[in-house]
């Protein structure tokens, strides 16, 4: 497993489950106790937060490490130099760090956000932001995605909700409306992975179609065209048959077809 942040790595190996981070320190960032010089090499975590991790998520200032026990760590940010656990949570299945805040999908279906919300993104109904989780009113959940100022969540059943920032359409409800609270993405029923980055989301289907939303200035959604897309649509289909998305995650079970 890896994940990188603001100019800093972590990662974890298969055969040895603990955390080795490495980069840019000056917000605790490696997770050695310091938060001055930077590290040059991998190295181990100093606490029990770098123990039998099963997932790591980095973000602009600060990493997550996920045990398997559920429990969920941090470190960074200035003020965390070796990690500690996010309170108030119930056993995690899943985290993913935007730019700012942060989604955590419980074992029990819930979703967890804190962090910034200038534009709704932590989905709770309001604009506040939060240094602690709060409860997103969705169920079901079985993978999030954090972008910048949006978030995504996917339900068993295959449905895919978002929320937050929707200047160029990167909720994929058919509008461009910003939204506090989940909205459904118009993709078609089936999905069994996310993903959100900057001002785009996509979503995997189960025939391995996958279907793109949002911003296209660069061609980034591969249809073809530099079009903004306020609706998913479907990624050339030259790329069909593709079974995980660039992060490697396996895709989920129990969809709907």
């Amino acid at each position: 497993m890896l994940a990188t942040g603001f100019h800093a790595s972590v990662a974890v190996a298969d055969t040895a489950p603990i955390v080795h981070a490495w980069g840019y320190n000056f917000f605790g960032q490696v997770g050695n106790g310091t938060n001055d010089t930077p590290v040059t090499r991998p190295i181990p975590m100093v606490s029990a937060g770098g123990q039998d991790v099963v997932q790591v998520s980095g973000v602009y200032l600060e990493s997550y490490g996920l045990h398997a026990d559920g429990s969920l760590w941090t470190w960074g940010n200035g003020t965390q130099q070796i990690p500690e656990p996010v309170p108030g949570l119930p056993p995690i299945r899943q985290v993913s760090s935007g730019i700012g805040h942060t989604l955590a999908v419980g074992r029990d279906g819930s979703l967890w956000a804190w962090g910034t919300n200038d534009f709704g993104e932590l989905g709770d109904g309001t604009t506040t932001r939060t240094p602690t989780p709060v409860k997103v009113p969705i169920t079901g959940v079985v993978q999030a995605a954090a972008g910048t100022g949006f978030s995504l969540a996917l339900r068993s059943n295959g449905e895919v909700y978002a929320w937050g920032l929707n200047r160029f359409g990167q909720l994929g409800d058919g509008t461009t409306t910003q939204r506090a609270t989940p909205v459904r993405v118009k993709v078609p029923y089936g999905i069994t992975q996310v993903s959100a980055t900057g001002e785009f989301g996509m979503a995997l289907r189960y025939d391995g179609s996958v279907w793109s939303w949002g911003t296209n200035s660069s061609g980034e959604l591969g249809d073809g065209t530099t079009t903004d897309h306020p609706t998913p649509v479907r990624v050339d289909r030259h790329v069909s048959g593709i079974t995980q998305d660039l992060r490697g995650q396996r895709p989920h079970a129990g969809t709907r077809r």
